[in-house]
């Protein structure tokens, strides 16, 4: 009885003790999470009210300038037809976009530089032939030239960007050899061609010609191609310089794959856009935009990068380097981010951060002392961008890339989060109202507006041809093209695909990178060593990481591989692979390597059986459906795979982002498994 009674009382003691300590536990808990929801409401109410002020602000000074912005209008439109009347069809004013692309300065002058490694023997009159032949084409269905803008000049009339009929074409000028070679040169090799790219960079062109030529390299060989070079196989390579004034990397894509590759117009169908209502959508679009586009633009203003590859201090020298990394195999590429369950564009901007952050740090900077982020500048194209045409339409967006993470894996959902984010922003739609909007402006005032004076890096991927293709009749062996240097900007980065691999090439300025050669080729070398970290994490071997180029092109001499449905498919973005419209920047996935195909239904299954037999613990439903709900479920894999490819081709597509580690398919629970499993390596 004593011991019963010791009992009851010692469990009546207990009750009486932990009742009140589990009442303020929950008490506090409660509190908390009402106080959190109180702070995040005054928060979003703080915000609501500072975009009211914001837009009543800005309301206000744009009432004040309307009279004078409306002047310049006028003024603009008294020079477009001073040159049309002048000059006729060849004389106009440059576009917004236009304008912006042609903002040269003498330490950073706006060219894009494409170049292409063609087998066979060089032969510089039949690619004279073949280039007039592209430059005055004729439209049949207007009878006028069908790219005026290979016969057109860029100067300042009344102080606006015009353009004029330039001297008559000189094909001789336009096509020929680099300095100090000829068809009798011996071959040379990677090193000499990019020394060749370096040089040609920053070259400006001749006065009174248009802006575009094409320099011609007649012997080329790799570097892994052993014994007599001069017995290798015939390779050359040709350097297609044009200025961006004169158009988008996507219009000059579709230009290579239509005019000369030639491809057949009606093989070549522009993507066609998504049942919708455009109406609701408009006045859905402009009411956020009117609410948000004015702190995006005073944001914009107010903030500037400050680290070692960006600060006031730093000053372009007008040397650019260029360089390229090996060639990374495409499907090794797509098991990578297969098995992650994140985008292309995120283990590929992870890369590129991870380089900038081992590059800050060997130049003297502390880890706890690095910024939290660096902004690059990403163009994407605009709606309706035409096929037919050289033309420049996009936009600009800003997008950071986190550094102080050190850990690759947390850097890939911070930088998917930052899409994430993006995607929903303004800032895309502000800057492609801006471009149009301060080119009535006079060019100095519009210069001090536009260029650049914020961001470390810009950075485009294209994604190009995925079957081999003849340019000119000449197989094209390999493919990689350099952005010019924006603003302040010293490093630009871009990653093109072809086939089944894919370039990451840069250019830097020799203010901005002291090393030169060296550090370029480092920054390389360090986004692939990211690469094979990435895949180390989750247990993927990295030996078919980098590949040699595969000098057994498929396409024979003289035959050209047309684009079907599958390949329009595939380049059907732009930029940076964030194709489509601008709200749907940074949320598409599978950029440079296009996006999944039957083929990588296959691949993912083969992941799967992979992941079982190493013994990856599964925490989604695959384990424990029916082989009915398996196959049910793998036809709607297919036909979202599909839905997604074509929304992915649209004009305006609407396409969600989803987190790292969740995809359709009941795959989510893997992929979050090899985050984890990943972020503890």
């Amino acid at each position: 009885m004593k011991m019963e009674q010791l009992l009851s009382d010692f469990s009546i003691y207990i009750c009486a003790t932990l009742t009140p300590l589990l009442t303020a536990v929950i008490a506090t808990k409660t509190f908390l999470r009402f106080y959190d929801q109180i702070i995040s409401g005054v928060r979003q109410l703080k915000t609501h009210i500072e975009d009211w002020i914001l837009v009543l602000f800005t309301t206000f000074w744009l009432v004040f300038v309307s009279q004078p912005y409306a002047l310049c209008v006028l003024w603009r439109w008294s020079v477009k037809w001073y040159m049309k009347i002048c000059y006729g069809e060849l004389g106009d004013i440059t576009t917004g976009a236009d304008s912006t692309g042609s903002l040269d300065t003498p330490e950073s002058r706006q060219i894009i530089k494409s170049l292409k490694v063609l087998r066979g023997k060089c032969d510089i009159a039949e690619l004279r032939k073949r280039v007039e032949q592209t430059a005055r084409k004729i439209n049949p269905a207007t009878g006028k030239l069908a790219h005026p803008k290979f016969h057109q000049y860029l100067e300042i009339r009344g102080g606006f960007y015009c353009w004029r009929p330039s001297k008559p074409l000189d094909i001789n000028h336009h096509v020929r050899f680099a300095e100090g070679l000829d068809e009798s040169s011996k071959s040379i090799g990677e090193t000499e061609l990019l020394d060749i790219v370096s040089k040609y960079s920053n070259t400006e062109f001749q006065e009174g010609r248009s802006l575009w030529e094409i320099i011609v390299i007649p012997k080329l060989h790799y570097e892994h191609e052993e014994g007599n070079v001069e017995n290798a196989d015939e390779k050359f390579a040709i350097l297609v310089r044009i200025s961006h004034g004169l158009g988008d990397g996507f219009s000059f894509l579709k230009l290579v794959m239509r005019d000369m590759a030639g491809a057949n117009q009606e093989d070549y169908v522009p993507p066609h856009r998504l049942p919708e209502n455009p109406w609701l959508k408009k006045i859905c679009i402009w009411l956020y935009l009117f609410f948000k586009t004015p702190r995006a633009f005073y944001s914009e203003l107010i903030f500037m990068d400050d680290n070692p590859l960006h600060n006031p201090d730093l000053v372009l020298s007008g040397e650019k380097v260029h360089a390229w990394a090996k060639p990374v195999n495409v499907k090794w590429l797509k098991k990578l981010k297969t098995r992650l369950g994140c985008g292309m564009n995120t283990i590929l901007l992870n890369t590129l951060s991870s380089a900038c952050r081992r590059y800050m740090i060997s130049r003297g900077v502390a880890e706890s002392d690095l910024p939290k982020n660096i902004h690059t500048i990403i163009p994407v194209p605009a709606p309706n961008h035409p096929s037919d045409q050289i033309v420049n339409k996009f936009s600009i967006v800003y997008l950071p890339l986190e550094l102080q993470k050190s850990k690759t894996v947390e850097r890939c959902r911070e930088i998917e989060k930052q899409n994430r984010i993006m995607s929903m922003s303004p800032h895309c739609y502000l800057n492609l109202f801006l471009m149009d909007l301060l080119c009535v402006f006079n060019v100095a005032f519009s210069r001090w507006l536009i260029v650049n004076k914020q961001c470390t890096l810009v950075i485009s991927n294209l994604p190009g041809p995925t079957k081999p293709i003849t340019i000119w009749g000449y197989p094209m062996v390999d493919t990689m093209f350099w952005l010019p240097n924006v603003g302040s900007s010293g490093v630009s980065v871009s990653f093109l695909s072809y086939g089944e691999k894919m370039r990451f090439g840069i250019a830097v300025d020799a203010g901005v990178v002291p090393e030169r050669k060296e550090g370029a080729e480092l920054i390389l070398k360090w986004m692939i060593d990211d690469l094979k970290a990435l895949a180390a994490s989750i247990n993927l071997s990295s030996d078919e990481a980098t590949m040699f180029i595969d000098l057994a092109v498929e396409s024979g001499r003289g035959q050209s591989q047309v684009m079907g449905k599958k390949d329009r498919d595939e380049i059907g973005s732009e930029d940076c692979g964030y194709g489509g419209e601008p709200s749907d920047i940074s949320s598409q996935d599978d950029v440079s390597s296009q996006d999944d195909t039957d083929e990588d239904l296959e691949e993912q299954l083969t992941i799967k059986l992979e992941e079982e037999s190493v013994g990856f613990k599964k925490k989604g439903v695959l384990h424990s459906e029916s082989k009915n709900n398996n196959e049910k479920e793998d036809d709607s894999s297919e036909k979202d795979l599909v839905d997604k490819r074509f929304m992915m081709s649209q004009s305006l597509p609407v396409v969600k982002s989803q987190p790292v580690g969740k995809r359709k398919g009941g795959g989510g629970a893997r992929h979050r498994n090899n985050l984890s499993k990943a972020s503890k390596c």
